[in-house]
Parts: structure tokens; sequence; C-alpha cells
């Protein structure tokens, strides 16, 4: 939880002491993904535009709209799924739960985000 900005005009994802907060947090919890509740859409926005480098961010009723750095965006995913999957190795989980989270958690942020062009 990020509070102390609430009379900011900025964006959390465009306030630098938030931004440096959640990388930190990226770097120390590299599976932080895990344990996030995908359904809550609003939450995973602003962290995937603080780590992506996002220049807007924007929503209706059912889609979030940004634009970020694809590249980084990518890195993320690859760093977080890696960084899952070694936990669930070392949880002793099976390949097939392991795929099958995988697969939920891909679900879940393909429809968190359209990428504006």
């Amino acid at each position: 939880m990020i509070s102390g900005y609430d009379y900011d005009p900025r964006e959390l994802y465009q306030i630098p002491e938030v931004v440096s907060f959640i990388k930190d947090l990226n770097s120390k919890l590299p599976f932080w993904l895990y344990f996030v509740n995908t359904g809550d859409k609003r939450f995973f926005s602003w962290m995937i535009a603080c780590l992506c480098r996002a220049m807007s961010l924007d929503q209706d009723d059912e889609t979030i709209y940004a634009d970020f750095d694809a590249d980084a965006y990518n890195d993320l995913i690859e760093y977080q799924f890696s960084n899952i999957v070694k936990l669930m190795s070392g949880l002793g989980m099976g390949e097939s739960v392991q795929e099958k989270v995988l697969k939920e958690l891909s679900a879940n942020l393909a429809s968190l985000m359209v990428v504006e062009n």
C-alpha cells in the first residue's frame, strides 16, 4: 500500500519516490506477482506502470489503457515468471501445477492492459 500522496496531483507511477519503492520491492520480492490478487486491475496497473516507465494510464469500466515501454514490460514478466517457477519448484509443486498457475497468471495479465499505439 502506498499512502501520503493523496494531495499530489500526479499519478503514483509519475512520482519518483513511489517508482523507486516499487522497483526496490520488485528486486527484493522477485515473485510478488504470484501472491497478488489478479482480480484487482487497478492495483496491477499502477504497479506495472511504475515498473515499465508508463507515459499514460487511463481506464474505463472494463479496460485499462496504458502507454508504457513494451521491452520493460516483457523483461518484468520474464523476470517474475522465472522466479515464480523457481518458487514453485522449491515448494515441490509439479510441472502440471506450475503450468496451470502460469497459464492463469498469463490470462489475467493479458486482460489487464491494452497498450495504446
